[in-house]
């Protein structure tokens, strides 16, 4: 009659194994939207439409550059002015975190918002980067050396060495 307690744990990390493999799906899933986010931006497959319902608010149409499968967004539009601003003050804030999040990928994911402002004011698509994009928007701010320069980090559990 002992089973009883075995077969209720074992229930429980069944339970919670199924319940890890769904947030580690979900979080792929979103990854991965980002990433098609990004894709469509880059290849221009992306348009723009005001919902013209008095929110502000636009629906962000984009494609993945090897399909024809329209997806869509609705995000509140971000005015050139204070997208600049937004952008100044992440870059002036020194934060790693937001620094970090400033990558085009990143941005997809924490802030579609910021994103697709940013892919709209600053003309992303074939020709012109993420990064150009971004330097039109605020040119007194070096985006090349806090986006396309890979950040180089000492593992954690090398902390207490110091090389000779």
């Amino acid at each position: 009659r002992g089973s009883g307690t075995s077969d209720t744990l074992q229930s429980q990390v069944l339970s919670n194994l199924r319940k890890s493999f769904r947030e580690a799906m979900k979080s792929r899933l979103q990854l991965a939207s980002a990433e098609e986010k990004f894709a469509a931006a880059i290849a221009g497959k992306v348009r723009f439409e005001p919902l013209g319902d008095g929110s502000g608010r636009l629906r962000c149409i984009y494609a993945k550059p090897s399909g024809r499968k329209e997806l869509e967004e609705c995000v509140s539009d971000i005015p050139p002015f204070l997208l600049k601003a937004i952008l100044k003050a992440i870059q002036a804030s020194g934060d790693e975190t937001q620094l970090e999040n400033l990558q085009p990928v990143a941005m997809a994911l924490v802030s579609p918002r910021t994103f697709w402002a940013v892919v709209r004011h600053g003309g992303v698509g074939p020709g012109r980067s993420f990064t150009l994009a971004l330097q039109q928007l605020v040119p007194d701010v070096d985006w090349a050396e806090l986006i396309d320069q890979r950040k180089r980090r000492k593992p954690e559990k090398y902390g207490d060495y110091i090389s000779h």
